[in-house]
């Protein structure tokens, strides 16, 4: 599921990006891949899509990028909403524990069966399992909300536009 190595000289070009285009890394909000379900209840599964989430969090720290946006994944039917909104957040927790600064963005998902994050009170859940809160947030594309968000309601950046 990962991604090819990267190496320093791709770094130095992305970074060296910022100041041309006119953009801060802590406005760059990266989304993960669509293909990753930390909620599988199959550990073998859940274990290669935290292996790909960690890698993208990790190549995002390396580009000094600060967001990381993502869709938190679906019981698939083999398990309870509760279940996996646990093991979400801990992989989470690990994913915290393996890295250095970056903010994970939780994303709201469409209402569709076994899919985790249609509602706020799973995003709730999934929240107040993490053990860092000041480095995970939640974008709710769906209502048009775009800002990354602290748990008190206020923007976690401020607003660029006038």
């Amino acid at each position: 599921m990962g991604s090819s190595p990267s190496n320093r000289l791709q770094h130095f070009h992305f970074q060296s990006s910022y100041g041309r285009v006119r953009v801060l890394p802590a406005h760059v909000l990266v989304h993960g891949s669509y293909l990753m379900n930390l909620g599988n209840p199959d550990d073998e599964k859940r274990e290669k899509s935290y292996e790909c989430f960690l890698d993208e969090i990790q190549r995002c720290e390396q580009l000094g990028l600060e967001l990381y946006n993502f869709h938190p994944g679906s019981t698939v039917g083999q398990t309870t909403k509760e279940h996996s909104i646990a093991l979400i957040a801990e992989c989470i927790n690990r994913a915290h524990k393996a890295t250095a600064n970056l903010t994970i963005v939780i994303e709201n998902m469409a209402s569709a069966g076994n899919v985790i994050g249609s509602e706020f009170s799973e995003l709730r859940g999934i929240i107040d399992r993490v053990e860092n809160k000041d480095r995970v947030g939640v974008i709710c594309t769906q209502l048009g909300m775009i800002s990354p968000r602290k748990r008190d309601g206020t923007r976690r950046y401020p607003s660029t536009t006038t």
